[in-house]
């Protein structure tokens, strides 16, 4: 009988480029699905808004779907969200940050595409809140609909007529969850 260990945030890094399109859920590669058109024009429509949010308040950093984050540990969590939020004072020092973020972010979006598996979000989503990410907003674009994660809340659904809010950890920042399906 062959044994097999389980993979670390060190073993996915030294994959190199190759690393690129895959996380790692408790120690185990699992390959993530390219993104379609209409993922990344959501994806846009909220890169926008955040990045003109925080160019003026300087509260933190804004990651893009390709960033690992280290989310637990033993055996090891690596995520790439969507799109990600980090709060100034919880970065790890420039060094730290040139491979994988070693922490899990305060902000997680994931928008699902057509290939995802609602019991593959479902995962992901319970590893984001054990890991302690206090708001994760997950866009359903076949809905036109959004499902936020809040700690210590039971989860909510905003559609169309509604305005995400980016609550204590992004003050002030709200956006019509229209404004994702032009």
């Amino acid at each position: 009988m062959a044994l097999t260990r389980l993979l670390t945030s060190e073993d996915l890094y030294q994959m190199g480029d190759a690393a690129e399109r895959f996380e790692l859920i408790a120690g185990v590669l699992r390959e993530t699905e390219p993104m379609g058109g209409r993922h990344g024009e959501i994806q846009f429509e909220l890169h926008g808004p955040l990045y003109l949010y925080l160019r003026d308040r300087r509260i933190g950093r804004v990651y893009t779907e390709g960033t690992h984050f280290l989310i637990l540990r033993d055996p090891d969590v690596v995520l790439m969200p969507d799109i990600a939020f980090v709060r100034t004072d919880r970065l790890p020092p420039d060094g730290a940050r040139d491979g994988i973020m070693p922490l899990a972010p305060d902000l997680v979006i994931e928008v699902l595409s057509p290939s995802n598996r609602m019991t593959e979000m479902s995962e992901k989503i319970s590893l984001y809140q054990r890991a302690g990410v206090p708001l994760i907003w997950l866009v359903h674009p076949r809905t036109r609909s959004v499902t936020v994660y809040a700690t210590g809340r039971a989860p909510r659904i905003l559609h169309e007529s509604d305005t995400l809010d980016g609550e204590d950890i992004l003050p002030g920042f709200s956006l019509p969850v229209a404004d994702l399906f032009q």
